[in-house]
């Protein structure tokens, strides 16, 4: 039976909806820093770091509003094909696994419409209560069942997300990963997911609007058929099975066979066991048939992260997570972190970048046809790199140019020349001969150095 549009979650046909204009370098502004003691994030304009702390922006603990979840947004612009659902299952299958859920209204007790809130609750219990006054077992056991529910319910309430509709389902898959992995309202976990959310899924990969570098039609094309390609054959999301539980209906119409996965080998490598009766697992709609993950295994094929929210993009029998699916179509710019649809670009020092981005890390100056050198990966111009790393000569106390052949003795920087490292006291080139140091001054001997520092 078709689902009504009536009878759907009105906020499932917001999830593209765009709220206000916000500039590029003005997004999560003030946001800390999850790597240093930044004053928070102040966005490049067009780079994703940081110009404070030069650290990325997916460093950054960025929170939105409670209706612009990432996982919710992401969703929303890789699932937007889907206008309508066929059933209130494959609803949930698009809802329940990428938005904050609570699988059910939480009761507060200042809310006005908790009087049904509370009235199921106490039915609940009521109902607990008789079954274990009339001594029935049956009804003793359908009360313990009840209450379990109820309680399971309860615990799921601080997830932010969860993978399933079902409680107890729930329960036990967030039991199979680490503490650090589950995203409980205020822990660790829920940070770890907005870290997940911000690296393995770059907003800029689906939409065009959030990307700098794609200007020319040319360049819209390209990237509306990369995006549409990846909705029709490419994405999913994983569902949550227990092994040797009945068959469920899936978003895609098909049977979960969750018996026949039962005995069958983790599909990660890295793993080597085998599912057990009554284990939690993780199947999907694309790869070979009774493939099954456990919960901590399902992970992109490339940087072995978690699949946040269990969004997978399958490529050649893998699976991987937004971002580097992206990159095994197309290179992707170091400079500004985005896609490179252009037939013409820079590669230079390993790496791919935009013609615009092969720019001094320091001054954003484009380095083509320019010297350069590289400092922790990045590149700078001449001027940049003299003034943030050059070292500086003891003696004369001018700094050291890059070409320049120099002495160093552990903190220590002298020019190789006889006229910068010599002896302090008779000023005896030191090139190549013994040396003592003493208050960071050089001499040729003891006695020189006793002549110093008696005088």
């Amino acid at each position: 039976m078709t689902a009504s549009v009536g009878s759907l979650t009105p906020k499932i046909f917001q999830l593209e909806q765009k709220s206000q204009h916000v500039l590029s370098h003005d997004f999560g502004a003030g946001s800390p820093c999850l790597k240093c003691n930044c004053e928070g994030l102040d966005l490049h304009y067009w780079r994703k770091l940081c110009k404070r702390c030069r650290c990325r922006m997916d460093e950054h603990d960025i929170q939105l509003a409670e209706d612009h979840d990432g996982g919710r947004g992401i969703i929303g612009r890789l699932f937007d094909h889907r206008s309508s659902f066929s059933s209130q299952e494959e609803m949930r299958s698009i809802t329940e696994r990428s938005a904050s859920l609570n699988l059910g209204p939480r009761y507060d007790p200042s809310h006005k419409n908790n009087a049904n809130i509370s009235n199921d609750i106490c039915d609940t219990e009521s109902t607990i209560h008789n079954s274990v006054s009339e001594a029935s077992v049956e009804s003793q056991r359908a009360a313990s069942i009840s209450s379990s529910r109820l309680s399971n319910h309860r615990a799921t309430n601080n997830y932010t997300w969860t993978p399933s509709a079902d409680a107890n389902l729930t329960l036990k898959y967030f039991g199979c990963l680490p503490e650090s992995e589950r995203p409980i309202a205020g822990t660790e976990g829920e940070i770890n997911r907005r870290q997940k959310l911000a690296y393995q899924l770059p907003v800029h990969d689906c939409d065009a609007q959030a990307a700098v570098s794609i200007t020319s039609p040319e360049d819209v094309q390209l990237h509306s058929k990369f995006v549409e390609k990846v909705k029709r054959d490419v994405v999913g999301i994983g569902q949550v099975i227990e092994c040797n539980a009945p068959p469920q209906s899936t978003a895609q119409g098909t049977q979960t066979e969750a018996a026949n996965v039962s005995n069958q080998p983790c599909r990660w490598d890295s793993c080597g066991s085998h599912m057990k009766h009554g284990d939690v697992g993780v199947v999907t709609d694309h790869g070979q048939r009774n493939e099954v993950w456990h919960p901590n295994c399902f992970r992109c094929a490339t940087c072995e992260q978690l699949l946040v929210d269990m969004l997978y993009f399958f490529k050649d029998n893998e699976y991987y997570c937004g971002r580097h699916y992206a990159e095994k179509m197309y290179p992707r710019c170091f400079g500004c972190d985005e896609l490179i649809f252009a037939n013409e670009y820079t590669l230079a020092e390993e790496k791919t970048w935009h013609f615009e981005h092969f720019s001094c890390f320091g001054c954003d100056l484009q380095l083509g046809g320019h010297r350069y050198l590289v400092k922790n990966e990045h590149p700078y111009c001449i001027n940049c790199y003299m003034n943030k790393f050059a070292r500086v000569c003891n003696t004369c106390r001018n700094k050291i140019g890059p070409e320049m052949q120099r002495v160093s003795h552990k903190d220590m920087n002298w020019h190789s020349d006889p006229k910068c490292f010599r002896c302090k006291q008779c000023l005896k080139s030191l090139l190549h001969e013994k040396f003592l140091v003493k208050n960071e001054e050089t001499f040729c001997s003891v006695d020189c150095k006793n002549k110093c520092f008696s005088a």
